[in-house]
């Protein structure tokens, strides 16, 4: 196993006299592990986005809350804080393979933030990260296996109510489909879509789990 460590930015900004912005930055780093190559590239890879968030954070964030601060106190409008937390999940962490995936909220007032989902899947044996057709056979058209699967779990959620999708889901998750949208877990791989996607803000983040009793799935050997 690779321990894998939090750290963490946090911060609260103000502007004349009250806080406008808030954010929360969390990154993992990576602190004991056999793979030191892989070691090297994973840490470097997640400080400088946790510290390319700061900088967008501390400038472009930073000004564009004080523009809206400025506007609600001249209209008699509610303030609303900014908002900005980056938080990850490891999904996957066995011998050389690490997956995880990252969530960035936004909220600049109105009913609801925004989430953006990014995931890596890592080879520590070289640093790499993985692709999401090196999990399959070759000369398998994986996407299209996929979306299959998709499909059905779709129609399945449909019908017993348990989610809501929009009415052309079939065709969204065909045209949003993204190679880099997946994370490995120890029951298979699962692939998602960012929200509205295929379904609405109140679905979340469609993610649908497919366990590799269709599709084998492939792990990269460590040694």
């Amino acid at each position: 196993m690779n321990k894998i460590t939090k750290n963490e930015i946090l911060r609260e900004v103000k502007h004349d006299g009250k806080t406008i912005l808030k954010y929360r930055i969390e990154y993992p780093q990576m602190t004991e592990t056999p793979f030191k190559t892989g070691q090297m590239s994973f840490n470097e890879f997640y400080k400088n986005k946790a510290l390319e968030l700061q900088k967008y954070a501390d400038a472009e964030f930073y000004k564009t809350a004080v523009e809206t601060y400025e506007t609600s106190v001249k209209n008699g409008y509610p303030i609303m804080q900014y908002e900005l937390m980056l938080s990850y999940t490891v999904t996957y962490n066995k011998m050389c393979i690490v997956s995880l995936y990252l969530d960035e909220y936004t909220f600049t007032g109105g009913a609801h933030g925004n989430t953006i989902r990014t995931a890596q899947t890592w080879n520590l044996k070289d640093g790499h990260k993985v692709s999401i057709a090196e999990l399959f056979p070759i000369n398998l058209n994986y996407e299209q296996k996929l979306l299959t699967e998709i499909d059905s779990q779709i129609t399945g959620e449909m019908k017993s109510g348990k989610s809501y999708y929009f009415d052309d889901y079939k065709k969204l998750a065909s045209d949003n489909f993204s190679s880099d949208q997946f994370s490995l877990t120890p029951q298979g791989i699962v692939i998602y879509y960012q929200q509205y996607d295929i379904a609405p803000y109140s679905s979340g983040i469609p993610t649908f789990l497919i366990d590799g009793t269709d599709i084998p799935i492939l792990l990269p050997y460590c040694y």
